[in-house]
């Protein structure tokens, strides 16, 4: 239980958080905002592919805007970590997200978030309104 800042916050809490093939795609009807942000976890698995794990995500967010047409899909990139290894496969897929998602027909918006989160300005509350 509690490690790093998360759990600083939430002292003696388990959190979880879905992984891709955990998301319910219904899940997401309704809502004006849907919110989906990849984390290291699946990344840090010797031996992923980082292409098959974002061939996974887009057919998980095509199945969302499926669902949810009018919504809008912020999609946000992979936070780096500590470890060299982990980031090489994080840039990778990253990339993934620059070149292929962002010009799907898709209609998403990535926000650049660990960018985002470093600047001082309220840039994240104006890509959302």
């Amino acid at each position: 239980t509690g490690r790093g800042k998360m759990g600083q916050a939430t002292p003696g809490v388990r959190l979880w958080a879905a992984t891709v093939e955990e998301i319910d795609p219904l899940s997401c009807v309704g809502y004006r905002n849907v919110v989906i942000m990849e984390g290291t976890n699946n990344l840090k698995v010797d031996g992923t592919d980082e292409r098959e794990l974002y061939t996974k995500y887009k057919n998980k967010i095509a199945q969302i805007r499926k669902y949810n047409p009018r919504c809008k899909l912020i999609i946000c990139p992979v936070l780096p970590t500590r470890s060299h290894k982990i980031n090489r496969k994080v840039n990778v897929f990253n990339q993934y997200l620059y070149n292929d998602l962002s010009q799907s027909n898709l209609k998403v918006l990535i926000v650049d978030s660990f960018l985002t989160f470093l600047d001082k300005s309220p840039a994240v509350m104006a890509t959302l309104r």
